[in-house]
């Protein structure tokens, strides 16, 4: 038997009885996802049935300050982020700072899910939104400033 969350498998299978199954989700993004259960070479319908949290942001910091927000940023743009938080994906999240596109966006380690590093676009206006767009389009459910 094999279950697939979004076309990745999930593992290890632990029965619970004959019509009830656990298994541990694949790290990933996305809402509504299908969900495939595989028996003797024979597939279930699939069911969009499984949902990841949205992304949260807890902190940014690169120019003067750390912690919950990140104060003259230069103008000009260019300058390196970070942002902190949990569930952003393994990759290709975008980052919107006042609602442009960060440049040179990249999920960093020990954790790509939590920490994400961008340079800024040039703006010139103060207490800019910081918003993180996970690969499957889902936006974080918090925001912080720059």
């Amino acid at each position: 038997m094999t279950c697939q969350i979004g076309g990745k498998n999930c593992g290890p299978i632990v029965f619970v009885n004959t019509s009830l199954f656990r298994c541990v989700a694949p790290a990933g993004t996305g809402q509504s996802l299908p969900v495939v259960v595989t028996v003797n070479n024979r597939f279930s319908q699939p069911a969009n049935l499984f949902s990841y949290a949205a992304a949260t942001v807890t902190s940014v910091a690169g120019c003067e300050g750390s912690g919950v927000a990140t104060v003259n940023c230069s103008r000009s743009g260019g300058t390196r982020i970070t942002v902190a938080g949990d569930n952003f994906g393994d990759a290709g999240a975008v980052v919107l700072v006042g609602g442009q596109v960060c440049q040179f966006p990249s999920h960093d380690l020990p954790d790509l899910h939590a920490t994400l590093s961008c340079s800024l676009p040039a703006n010139n206006r103060l207490a800019q939104t910081i918003i993180v767009v996970q690969q499957a389009g889902i936006l974080t459910g918090n925001v912080k400033y720059i």
